[in-house]
């Protein structure tokens, strides 16, 4: 939340870490803002583990289109929505061999809904690792939010949403009365040459066996839980399509994010101040060694023995 970085979580960065059994109770402002965020811990892989949850902001200013009802739907690392998916338990590998045999394990995350109404769905990637492109088989959503940003809404057949993204769409449910799948599935294409997780050990591993992308079912009024989905697939690495790609016919494919110049504002906000002062000059870098990927900001990571090398920069050779 906005001026509040001191309370932002990161363990003996911002503030101490919260010792086991004691408690301490985080208070913000939220002046101003409006839409989907998350919680969730800074320290090691907790939050990766499951120690996080959503914050919805609601406010009489929003500009939102009316909607009967609306759902929160969680992307995970271990191919997920909402904590289920289903597994094929017999997929071999050299990490995890197969030791029970032929199964299946796992179940499907279902969200009951009523045929003619409009619902929003609040998308968040909570990944450590993964992006999703998430999707509605024979559905055409809307994106009406884009972390915590009202949007003018934006008509897609699938959204990219990156790590620790929020979106929110809305879906009309105008089809047939059945059960339709919904699809979060992995771009391969932003995979990285050389790295283990498109190897066939990964893959095999768990990739492979949860088919690459997590089910969901979106299943209209009276519908039994078993009935067989309806609906067609689409393209699980791109499932906007590039034959239907209204932006200028470019393949926006992948891990290619929206083009700048799609999202237009919903209303007016107020300006931020961009004066010379308050300018900050930040290069991103990736690089890449064998099987080991690294982020830097500033020609500055983190070290194996816990330190940090840092280098300045000239802003005019940025």
């Amino acid at each position: 939340m906005t001026n509040s970085n001191w309370a932002d979580g990161v363990a003996a960065v911002t503030q101490c870490g919260i010792p086991p059994g004691q408690k301490f109770t985080y208070e913000f402002n939220t002046v101003g803002q409006m839409g989907t965020y998350w919680y969730r811990s800074h320290l090691s892989t907790q939050y990766t583990d499951g120690l996080l949850g959503p914050v919805v902001i609601h406010s009489p200013a929003e500009v939102i289109p009316e909607v009967d009802d609306e759902r929160i739907i969680f992307m995970g690392d271990c191919i997920l929505l909402n904590g289920e998916n289903t597994y094929n338990c017999s997929v071999n590998s050299t990490i995890y061999p197969s030791t029970t045999g032929s199964c299946t394990g796992g179940s499907v995350y279902t969200t009951k809904v009523e045929s003619r109404k409009r619902y929003r769905l609040r998308l968040i990637n909570h990944s450590t690792l993964f992006s999703y492109w998430f999707s509605n088989d024979n559905h055409t959503e809307s994106i009406v939010e884009m972390d915590g940003v009202e949007v003018e809404p934006i008509p897609f057949r699938g959204v990219l949403v990156n790590i620790g993204q929020r979106f929110s769409i809305i879906v009309q449910t105008n089809q047939t009365t059945g059960n339709y799948c919904m699809r979060a599935s992995l771009p391969k294409s932003c995979f990285l040459p050389g790295i283990p997780y498109i190897g066939p050990e990964l893959f095999n591993a768990g990739l492979d066996s949860a088919g690459y992308h997590a089910l969901g079912v979106l299943s209209y009024d009276d519908t039994l839980g078993d009935a067989l989905p309806s609906g067609v697939a689409r393209n699980t690495s791109n499932p906007n399509g590039t034959a239907e790609n209204p932006f200028n016919d470019q393949e926006w494919e992948g891990c290619v994010d929206m083009p700048f110049d799609i999202p237009k504002l919903a209303k007016a906000m107020e300006a931020f101040d961009i004066s010379e002062g308050n300018t900050h000059y930040i290069q991103f870098n990736f690089a890449q060694v064998q099987h080991v990927s690294r982020v830097l900001v500033n020609q500055s990571t983190a070290i194996s023995d816990g330190t940090y090398t840092v280098s300045r920069y000239d802003q005019n050779a940025l």
